[in-house]
């Protein structure tokens, strides 16, 4: 453990909320992987904090769904599963179809421009090999057309869910065919989305649809 900890450092924000931060990346870029143990005597020494807003910081993670809190054996970092997979992409498949067909309704030029520079740097990310560029621009497509759908409640679940889809993404085989495919899918939404003549259901079941592919896609590293 103390080794997996030597490249993790301190962010410079609140103090449980920068071991929550510090820990959240660590997970995410695989410093620490699914089942390894976080003992507590080892990120007190290591980050120099006292027990109290270490363990605020466990219980943000375990809220986050990155971690396992098991009484009288420890925080674990959570192993994913088959079953997790089918547990969230069809829900994140269904809020995402709502806020799609929700957005069609408030869709602008700048949604849409926003939308289509977002494409594009999808693609040359594709392009070029670079799953982290294609991963950062996807997000901005799928956040915009979210974000248009005006409803906050629905924003925050789907936020919510997809910072727990994040580590699902590690597992994911983002080959570039899978990539460039994935880019022309998305045009076809930008194109749906910004038109005023598709009719909501069709926004909501290519959305919808595209999603929920995830879950029978082969080559999951698990």
């Amino acid at each position: 453990m103390n080794r997996k900890l030597k490249d993790i450092n301190l962010k410079d924000t609140g103090l449980a909320q920068r071991i929550s931060q510090t820990l959240v990346e660590a997970i995410l870029d695989r410093k620490l992987k699914g089942g390894d143990r976080l003992v507590e005597t080892e990120l007190q020494k290591h980050f120099k904090v006292s027990r109290t807003p270490l363990r605020e910081a466990l219980r943000d993670l375990e809220k986050k769904g990155l971690v396992v809190i098991k009484p009288r054996r420890g925080t674990f970092v959570k192993e994913i599963t088959r079953k997790d997979i089918f547990a969230h992409y069809p829900v994140q498949a269904s809020l995402e179809g709502l806020a799609a067909r929700e957005a069609h309704r408030h869709i602008n030029p700048t949604h849409c421009l926003k939308m289509e520079n977002s494409l594009k740097a999808m693609e040359q990310a594709a392009q070029a090999g670079d799953t982290k560029a294609f991963l950062e621009h996807h997000a901005v497509f799928h956040t915009t057309f979210i974000t248009a759908c005006k409803n906050q409640l629905l924003i925050d679940m789907i936020t919510e869910l997809r910072f727990r889809g994040d580590r699902l993404r590690y597992f994911f085989p983002y080959t570039q065919d899978y990539c460039l495919n994935s880019v022309r899918v998305h045009w076809q939404i930008k194109e749906e989305l910004c038109s005023p003549d598709t009719s909501p259901d069709k926004v909501e079941k290519i959305v919808r649809e595209h999603i929920e592919r995830l879950v029978n896609m082969e080559g999951w590293g698990l």
